[in-house]
This record gives C-alpha cells, structure tokens and sequence, in this order.
C-alpha cells in the first residue's frame, strides 16, 4: 500500500519491541498523510461500511470537530467514494495511481488541443506526471487540486473552440472537481491561474465583442455548475471556516506579511534556483540530508520545483523558438507570474497581499508553475524536432537548449573539482561542509543523476551527428531519458508498507482499549503517541491536528498557554496535564515519559519509553448539575473557566438564562445517574435519571448544528462553560439524544443532487444530438 505507515511505527507509543530503538522512518515529510488524511479516511470507512452514512462529525480529537467540513478530508473526491467499500490504505493507493494517470492524461489531451504533436506531448504528460511537486504531494489532498488544472485547461480550451451548453458543462464539473479534492487554498490558485490563461485566449480570440461577452457568459455559468456540483463539501466547510479561529484572524498565510511590495524571502527563494538542475542540492529527506541554511521556512517538498533535465532544456528553447502562438505566449508569462509570486520577487509580492491571495500560501503557485513549465516543454521538443530535421541547428532554439545542459555538466564539474580541493577544509558543521560530505557524498546517486543525464544527452547527440542515421532516434531518447530520469528520482518517496502494519495493534493501545468504559479522553506530552492516531483505535483526544478548529476552543487552548506547534497557532495541539481544563474535559489517561505528581497521576503502565497514568480527579463526559450562573460577556466566562476556584462538578455557566429554571437549593441532595446508551460520529444517547430538575452538561463542543431530544421531543441547547453544551433535564428518567445535523451539509446535500441531475440531462441531450448527427 502507498501509504507512510512507517512513521507511526518510528513512534514509542506504537513501537512493540521494547528492548530496541524505534526505527527513523523513510520519510517523514508525509506525516500528514499518515496523521490526518489516513486517519480521518479511517474513520470515514468504519462509519460507511457499519453505519452506511458519511460521518459529518470526528468526536475523537479537540473534544469533537466537524471532518466533512474541515475540506481536507476530501470525502467526496472520486476515488475516495471507494470508502464506503474499500480500506483507507487501499483506497490511498488507488488514489495515488488515479492522480498521477488523471494528470498525465489531460497534459497530453491539453497540449495536443494546442497544436503539439503526439510526442511532444507525451514528454510534457511525462514531465508533468512524475516532476518533483506532483510526487512529493501525491498522498496529499492538494495533488488532488494540482490534477485538476490540466483538465481544466483542456476544457476551457474546447469551449474557446466551440462555445455551446455541453461544453461549459464540462468545464463546470473540472470546477467542482477541484472544490472536492480537499486543499481550499490550491483550488483557488489553480482556478485564478486557468482563469487568467481562459481570459487573456479570450482577449486575443478573433470574435466580436457580442461573442467574447459570450464566452464570458458561458465561463460564469461553468463556475456556478461548479460551485452547485461542489456543494456538498463547498457549504459546510465555508459554515466552518465562518466560526473558526482562522477566520477570526483574517486567515492571512503564514509566507505573507512584511512590505506591500517587498518581502526579504525573495533572495532565499532565488537561491533554489539550483534546483531546476540539481533537485537534491540541499539534501533529500530519503536520507536524512536535508539542508536548508536560511532564516525562513522550508523543506524539500516545499522548495521542489523540478521536472526533468531534458524538459528544462526544451522550455529554454522554447522561449527562443520565435513562435507567434498566442497560447504559448500566455503560457510564458503566467509561468513568469507563478514563480514570481511564489518566489516574492520584487514586483510581485503586492500580489501576495490581495484579498483571498493573501489566505494561501504563495509558495505553493510552485504547483501550478511546474505544469505550465511541462507544457511548454511539449512546444520546446517540437520546435527543436523541427530545427533536428531542417539541419538548421545553429538556431537560437538549439543554443537555449545546449546552454542549460552545459551549464547542468559545468556546475557537476564544478562541485566535483570544490569536493577534491577546499571540502575538507570548511568548518565542521557548516552548511558547505555538509552539502559537500553529505548531500554531494559520491554514494548519493540521486544528487549526481542530472549529470549523468546531461552527460549522456551530449553522447546520443554526438553520435548522431557522427552517425546521422542514428538522428531519428535522438528525440526517442529524450523521452526515455526523461522517464528514466523522473522515475528514479521518484522511486522511494513514498513508501509502500503492508496494510497489516499500519497503525497495528500494541500492548499500551490494547490496555487503553479495555478501558472503553466510562467514556474518557487521553492526553500526551512529548510527542507520545500523536494526536489523531487514537481516532484509528477508537481512543478520543484532547487534543488534535486539524485546520480550521473552532474558534472558541481555539481561544481556552491558547488562553491555558497553548504552545504554537511548528508555526500552526492552533491547528496542532500539545495540551499539558496540569492546565485547569484537564479535570473538566473528561481527561482520564495521561501518556508521559516524564514523572507526574502522585497525588493526582496514578502509574498504571509503564515500559522503558513512557508510562500511562490515570487522573484521579476528571469528571465523567457527561454529568449533572444543579446551579448555574449566566455570564453573556464573554471574556468574562473565559476568565471563570481559567479560574482553579471554578467546582465545574457543581455549577454550569450558561450564555443565557435556561428556558426552565434550576433550583439551587441543596443541590448536593440530589441524586443522579447518566448511562451511555450509544457513542458513535454523529449521534449520543445518554440515559439520564434525577431525584430533581437539573442541567445535563456535556464536555463535547457545542455548535449550532447539535440538535437535542428529550424524550424524543426536541429542547433548545445550551451553549455552557465557554464552548460545551448543556440541556435541562426535568425530574425522573429521560432518554436524551443529541445528533449533529448542520443546515450547511444538508443545503449541500442538494446543491450537488441538482447539479448531477443538470449534468445527466445536458450529457443525454449531447448523446441524443450525436445520435442524429449519426443517422444523418
């Protein structure tokens, strides 16, 4: 299975061998496959396959949070509908082969309706398919999007041809496709950049006016057929983000900020130049040689830019070719727009700070670039095919080509030459004494395959010219070189493990595990067991990872002190056991390597990595109380939260005064019981018994789409203690029934049934008119 789950076995927690170190895993750049999308696809398959529905909401991390409507779970996504049949890991695998020929396909489609030739546009479906962005990405959401443009190219392309309803239904279901892949910020780049490619063909369009307003007319219509087939997930996410801390913050982007019009990253981003040639110059996560020398953030998957030697090659000439071809031209300056931007570079970083633009990550148009790149690769191979046949090869098309495979064999030869001399005498530790022992180690092979490409692209050349009747089959090695080349360096970065060893089963789960009763929440410090892993095991976490996170959370966990992990303010949480929130959330089992006070923290497991410890002191998930206090300012109840005085076991406060009121006398008289009936995404049936009137509190969050049943009479419910819930409960035994039911997803729900039932009926008029066109 193409699936990291190696990286949750390097984990003590999950490491079964006690008396060994656990083992580094291959790449630990691809957690988030692992940690988020696997996990979330976990839960998805148990819920459809036992329940049959999709859950809507995860209970298992940050005392619940919404999973359709966090976008990244992707659900809707087509080969992730194979859920509901298939495991997660082989689903991942099957997305991954899905992705990779969806992209190479529509490449190929897109250039041959530019006019390439089938050959050329092989090399750019090749180049595109296996560059450094698509497979660094592969398992994530985001190359979901990225597989989108080509088609989308594809389509707007055909509907500048020919501007009728089938057409533009085309092109809308490319829009909603890539508002289901799951990444929000990468479709909105990918969409602004075919948007731009669609105006400016439209700019240039020998048409009248009244035939441009059209188009645009038909372009509009694609975008709203998009956004009706997308509903399903395009609603609830934007009710989400609405109520979300990055909402509240203004969403701005982590790589944003500085000046309107200069950002200092730009001379940083210039120097990964290097590696349209070199991918591997500082380092590759395979082994563990990663370097990055500059103040700002970066990592190898973020910096990739590459798509074969030979492809870069081509696109140099390309630029030389002299073509008047109006897509190429377009192409040309959107590729300039795309690396301008995600590079910052001077005259470009105002774009960075637009509305919307300033939400995504500018780095990531890297995306987009390298598709651009790879098509006008396919326009490169024509033009010099053209030059290898007419024997006009002293054409500016062959020197373009020539200086970037020269100057690929110069700069080898160049590290080689500074490896033999000043290597040995630049300081331990430095950045150059590791680029040169380590990424520029002569075992490194992926570092020195460019040159070996570069070096036998020279040969097949030479040998044609010696040979000429060797010279019709130089533009075949091109592409095997390419293939070769992408292959190789492709091999390896995602890994393939059994299924079976995923996420496995390990004597700390199963201890938890047999703890299933009453209903708890675990803790962990120090990296132990990570958040989201226990959703896997049916195990609920205080804390989690995920993005957006509701806003109100967001706001106890950074007021208790909540630590920013690894620049994510909120979305990637480490929750310590002594912060006063602990007892109230239903926190149980502490997972540590450090010693805990014995007054509270009882050890009930332990190996030479960590203990497990009980909290003597939590309080059930569900509980009843007999005072409350309305607080409706809301810094006010924040402050009574935080506060180690506040007894939650006896007191709930509400943002406004219950419908039926509670009587606080002698509420230590009273006796209840609240028995769990049944737990599951997205429903919770308690059995509450009570001597008198009380208020049954919840420590699961609160939204506005909880719904709650007495008795199967539907009551208001309460928002209390900040961000939980909490309903009156008369005297005496009640069932009491809360099931998440968001307006959001239901509105969605019919949006995306309306726009299949459009497509069907626009496809059957398609097929009936191509019907009678065939019998006439």
């Amino acid at each position: 299975m193409i699936v990291p789950g190696d990286i949750p076995a390097s984990n003590p927690f999950l490491y079964a061998r006690n008396n060994v170190a656990p083992p580094p895993p291959q790449n630990t750049l691809l957690s988030d496959e692992i940690e988020q999308f696997y996990v979330w696809h976990s839960i998805a398959a148990k819920t459809m396959q036992a329940e049959g529905h999709v859950p809507l909401w995860n209970p298992y991390i940050f005392t619940g949070q919404p999973l359709v409507a966090n976008a990244q779970s992707s659900l809707f996504y087509p080969p992730n509908l194979l859920l509901r049949i298939l495991s997660p890991a082989k689903v991942a695998t099957i997305r991954v082969i899905f992705n990779l020929l969806f992209a190479g396909m529509f490449t190929f489609f897109f250039c041959r309706e530019l006019g390439i030739s089938a050959k050329g546009a092989l090399l750019s479906a090749i180049s595109f398919s296996f560059s450094g962005p698509l497979i660094v990405w592969v398992g994530f959401p985001l190359a979901n999007v990225l597989v989108c443009l080509p088609f989308l190219m594809w389509a707007g392309e055909k509907l500048l041809r020919q501007n009728n309803l089938f057409r533009i239904a085309i092109l809308g279901s490319g829009m909603g496709l890539s508002l289901l892949s799951g990444h929000p910020e990468t479709t909105f780049q990918i969409l602004a950049v075919f948007s731009l490619y669609f105006l400016a063909r439209l700019v240039f369009l020998e048409t009248g006016f009244r035939g441009k307003a059209g188009f645009i007319g038909s372009f509009l219509l694609a975008v709203v057929i998009g956004a009706i087939i997308s509903g399903i997930q395009l609603v609830p996410f934007l009710d989400f983000m609405r109520q979300s801390s990055t909402f509240a913050r203004g969403g701005r982007a982590s790589d944003v900020g500085g000046s309107l019009f200069y950002s200092q990253e730009w001379l940083e981003n210039i120097a990964t130049t290097v590696t349209f040639i070199c991918p591997n110059f500082f380092g590759n996560p395979l082994d563990h040689s990663y370097i990055w020398p500059f103040a700002s953030f970066q990592n190898y998957n973020e910096q990739s830019v590459f798509f074969g030697l030979t492809p870069l090659a081509l696109v140099a000439g390309s630029f030389f070719s002299g073509s008047k071809n109006r897509p190429l031209l377009i192409i040309s300056a959107l590729t300039v727009f795309c690396i301008g931007v995600a590079w910052h570079l001077p005259g470009f970083e105002a774009i960075s700070h637009l509305p919307i633009f300033s939400m995504a990550p500018s780095k990531r148009l890297r995306l987009p670039f390298v598709f651009l790149t790879a098509v006008l690769a396919g326009f490169g191979y024509d033009s010099f095919l053209y030059q290898l046949k007419s024997t006009q090869r002293k054409s500016k098309v062959f020197h373009a080509a020539a200086a970037v495979i020269l100057a690929t064999i110069l700069f080898f030869l160049s590290m080689f030459i500074l490896k033999c001399t000043v290597a040995n005498v630049l300081p331990t530790g430095t950045f150059g004494h590791n680029i040169f022992h380590s990424v520029f180690a002569l075992q490194q092979w992926r570092t020195y395959l460019p040159f070996v490409i570069a070096l036998a692209i020279v040969l097949g050349y030479l040998v044609s010219l010696c040979f000429p009747h060797f010279l019709r089959f130089f533009p075949g090695l091109l592409l095997a070189l390419t293939v070769f080349e992408l292959g190789a360096l492709a091999w390896g970065y995602n890994p393939m493990v059994k299924e079976a060893e995923i996420l496995p089963s390990v004597p700390a789960v199963e201890f938890l595990q047999k703890r299933e009763q009453p209903l708890y929440r675990i803790l962990t410090t120090d990296g132990y067991f990570y958040p989201n892993y226990g959703a896997v095991y049916g195990i609920a976490d205080v804390a989690g990872y995920d993005v957006p996170v509701y806003r109100r959370f967001s706001e106890l966990y950074l007021a208790q002190g909540g630590p920013s992990v690894g620049g994510q303010i909120d979305s990637r949480q480490q929750w310590d056991p002594n912060w006063p929130l602990v007892d109230f959330l239903n926190v149980r089992y502490v997972i540590s390597p450090r010693d805990l006070p014995p007054d509270k923290f009882k050890m009930l497991f332990e190996n030479r990595y960590f203990a497990i410890y009980e909290n003597q002191q939590p309080l059930p998930r569900a509980f009843m109380v007999y005072d409350s206090e309305v607080i409706s300012d809301r810094k006010d109840m924040l402050d009574k939260m935080l506060d180690k005085k506040t007894d939650f076991r006896k007191k709930v406060f509400l943002d406004e005064a219950p419908q039926s009121p509670v009587d606080a006398e002698s509420p230590s008289s009273a006796g209840h019981s609240v028995a769990q009936l049944k737990y599951v995404t997205d429903e919770v049936v308690l059995r509450v018994t009570s001597d008198k009137p009380g208020i049954l509190v919840m420590s699961d969050l609160y939204t506005p789409d909880w719904r709650v049943q007495v008795d199967d009479r539907e009551v208001k419910l309460y928002r209390a203690n900040y961000a939980y819930r909490a309903v009156p409960v008369p005297q005496g035994s009640h069932t009491v029934t809360f099931r998440y039911s968001p307006v959001s997803y239901k509105i969605g729900v019919a949006m995306t049934l309306c726009g299949m039932v459009v497509l069907a009926a626009i496809g059957g008029l398609e097929m009936r008119r191509r019907g009678h066109e065939v019998r006439r």
